[in-house]
């Protein structure tokens, strides 16, 4: 991060913003007295548990990969966008939004899109893939 560029945490409430370290912000700003410059807001997102991660990238993709014609040859990375793209077009969220992606999800929403990936896989695919409580990766259960 330049010596222009600095974060800060922050809260909107009431549509206001409140800076955590407000003391170092207002010397921050002292700094850039006279000069041009961006602020960006970006929201935080809630990271996925280490299970979940494992979950998604060590069974589900791996047994899409691996077992069907569909993925076969398709790196995990492709396999993940591809869900956001196939599954979340029209996933139901707090907001209208045009697009989401899977990192934005909530807990719940999360495990309701992995609901949805099993199912289609049933479904269309015809294979099964196991709850993360009927599974071990890397010898440990993933939930």
């Amino acid at each position: 991060m330049s010596q222009y560029s600095k974060r800060f945490l922050f809260r909107c409430k009431e549509g206001k913003v409140v800076i955590d370290d407000q003391e170092r912000y207002d010397k921050v700003l002292k700094s850039f007295e006279g000069k041009d410059g961006f602020l960006v807001l970006e929201k935080i997102y809630k990271q996925r548990s280490i299970q979940e991660n494992r979950y998604l990238f060590g069974v589900i993709i791996p047994i899409l990969i691996n077992e069907t014609e569909i993925f076969g040859g398709w790196d995990k990375e492709s396999v993940y966008r591809w869900f956001e793209g196939h599954f979340l077009n029209n996933f139901p969220t707090k907001k209208p939004r045009e697009w989401i992606t899977i990192k934005e999800l909530s807990t719940k929403d999360f495990e309701e899109l992995m609901e949805r990936i099993r199912q289609w896989a049933s479904i269309e695919l015809g294979i099964y893939i196991p709850l993360p409580n009927e599974v071990e990766v890397f010898g440990e259960m993933v939930l």
